[in-house]
């Protein structure tokens, strides 16, 4: 069994961290239309109480994905309980779903897989589709695939389409997470250009970021937001296995308590509760050089 890197875990789970903080902060707060991070699946009026939406007209599904085939189908998967069945729309965008066209009937919880040709305006042009599962019951549901399948960042993905523990879900479509960004090509660019995405939260050190300075969609804003302050990158060389576990404890400290961690997730999150800044993409460094290789840290 391979030993997980100190570095390498102290991210991965830093950024574990940032991503459930940000789950939660996308479904609290008041409802929103236009696609602003406060918005959870349902919705009510905006002066309804979170907790009275959700006990009024509950999400009944409590799993639910979307996969982006290579054929150009899509495979969806969820799970619900005392449903009949569940219609399914698909569109080109979250608010062009077609409903005039359903793309499938499945009764109850299930998985079914929708090709291409029967999906209304499918096709190379498309920079995500777009699905509403509409229960019998209860409120439905849009999602899409999670990743976004960018060829010069495989680990762009959006943070949204997670369920939250009061049987909200995620808002898709409006934060987004990935590792390194500074190798995006003109046609990835382009997409998320396309995607509004105009804020972006690097998270990495001053050094990091003069090895490989981010790019960055047509007219967003680039935010540096040094989450390890002067703890750096470096320095971790144990060699005992106490000694790894000792750094990596010390590391996810340093993540999380560090005032430059505080100050760089507080900026985070007050940008992403403003409307303004959404679609807002946060990262840090997809790779580093170990021993072992290249490791993913997002």
């Amino acid at each position: 069994m391979t030993t997980p890197q100190p570095r390498r875990t102290a991210r991965l789970l830093g950024s574990t961290v940032l991503a459930s903080a940000l789950a939660l902060g996308v479904v609290a707060g008041t409802t929103a239309e236009a696609g602003a991070a406060t918005v959870a699946q349902s919705r009510p009026a905006a002066a309804t109480p979170a907790w009275a939406r959700h006990a009024a007209h509950p999400i009944p599904f409590t799993a639910a994905t979307v996969t982006d085939n290579a054929d150009g189908s899509y495979t969806i998967s969820w799970a619900a309980t005392g449903l009949s069945g569940v219609t399914i729309y698909a569109g080109s965008t979250e608010n062009a779903i077609d409903y005039r066209h359903p793309v499938a009937w499945v009764a109850g919880s299930g998985t079914i897989t929708v090709p291409a040709a029967d999906i209304p305006a499918a096709g190379a042009s498309k920079d995500r589709q777009w699905f509403r599962l509409a229960p019998d019951k209860g409120e439905g549901l849009t999602l899409a695939d999670r990743s976004l399948h960018l060829a010069s960042a495989p680990n762009f993905r959006d943070a949204g389409g997670y369920r939250t523990a009061d049987g909200a879900w995620v808002k898709m479509g409006v934060v987004y997470r990935s590792g390194d960004i500074s190798k995006l090509s003109a046609a990835d660019l382009a997409e998320l250009h396309r995607l509004g995405i105009h804020t972006v939260f690097d998270l990495r050190t001053d050094a990091e970021i003069k090895a490989a300075p981010d790019k960055v969609p047509a007219g967003a804003k680039d935010i540096q937001e040094n989450i390890l302050g002067a703890a750096g990158t470096s320095g971790f060389a144990p060699t005992t296995p106490a000694a790894a576990t000792q750094e990596m404890i010390e590391a996810e400290q340093v993540m999380v308590e560090g005032s430059s961690a505080k100050a760089g997730y507080h900026n985070v999150f007050t940008g992403i509760a403003d409307s303004k800044d959404l679609a807002v993409v946060y990262h840090c460094t997809a790779a580093r050089t170990a021993p072992a290789g290249p490791a993913p840290c997002c």
